[in-house]
């Protein structure tokens, strides 16, 4: 979909969700500009007054930071001034994660920043086996990509949402079909990754291309993979892949920490539910 036809699509208010979203495409789309991130302090989080909270409205002083980080400009050509190249994102169920990277990628997708919004994650089932499952490989990874498109879905009716896939603006795919591409002027989220490989991690990082964005979020205390092995080989003391990928991390020089982003959040962000924090207390030691 082109930026004009894609500038149309979006002030069209029979594309929102609700009534508070759809005075916002008007605001985006007139403004070109590229926005600097906002001072965090207690009075910006959740202020809904602010322009650039139009669709993820951070509740702690660590989504903001999250959403600033996101939001930073995307540079066209590899810079290392513009930073926050690729983001991993961990932490507890509930913190938003997933939700604010999608929303975020939605909101670069109104002003033009990207051309696409890409979204995956592994098809691991959480200890349960669901068989063969019907229908196109676009079908197929809609029941792994489900929590992705409900955040989308906070914003866009499902009409919407069916004609930004169509016009391949909203790209869902699967891991295994990322190999070998490049994605270039592109938001693009993996989901999950807790339930990837650190050769799935390695090969989903290589795959961006200029003018994009990859945010990768995951649990390492809810991964599904059965038995893994560390970098060393030496299953017995076996890491998920961002467990791996943390350890690697720690051994980049400052410059480049500032292109691969680490960002880490804490119990006290789960926002999901206020009886998260107590279960996740309760499987402290799982």
């Amino acid at each position: 979909m082109r930026a004009s036809n894609l500038a149309s699509f979006f002030s069209s208010s029979s594309s929102w969700s609700n009534t508070a979203v759809q005075k916002a495409p008007a605001a985006h789309l007139r403004t070109k500009k590229k926005t600097t991130p906002r001072t965090v302090t207690k009075k910006t989080v959740g202020d809904k007054s602010k322009e650039n909270d139009r669709f993820f409205r951070p509740r702690t002083l660590r989504q903001q930071e999250y959403y600033d980080l996101l939001n930073l400009p995307i540079s066209p050509a590899f810079d290392s001034g513009s930073g926050a190249n690729i983001v991993v994102v961990t932490g507890p169920a509930g913190t938003a994660k997933t939700m604010g990277a999608t929303l975020v990628g939605l909101e670069k997708l109104v002003k033009g920043e990207v051309d696409r919004l890409v979204l995956s994650r592994p098809a691991v089932s959480a200890d349960e086996e669901l068989g063969f499952l019907p229908g196109t490989l676009e079908d197929k990874m809609r029941v792994w990509l489900n929590p992705v498109l409900d955040s989308l879905r906070l914003c866009l009716k499902d009409e919407a949402i069916e004609a930004l896939m169509s016009s391949s603006s909203v790209e869902v795919c699967s891991l295994s079909h990322m190999r070998g591409r490049t994605f270039r002027k592109s938001f693009v989220i993996v989901d999950e990754c807790q339930n990837t490989t650190p050769a799935q991690m390695l090969m989903l990082m290589t795959r961006i291309g200029e003018g994009s964005r990859f945010v990768m979020t995951g649990d390492p205390h809810q991964h599904d993979l059965a038995k893994m092995t560390d970098r060393h080989g030496d299953s017995r003391t076996a890491k998920t892949s961002l467990a791996d990928f943390v350890e690697r991390h720690a051994e980049l020089g400052e410059v480049a920490k500032t292109l691969v982003r680490l960002f880490e959040f804490e119990k006290d962000d789960v926002q999901r539910h206020p009886v998260i924090p107590l279960v996740l207390d309760m499987y402290d030691d799982t």
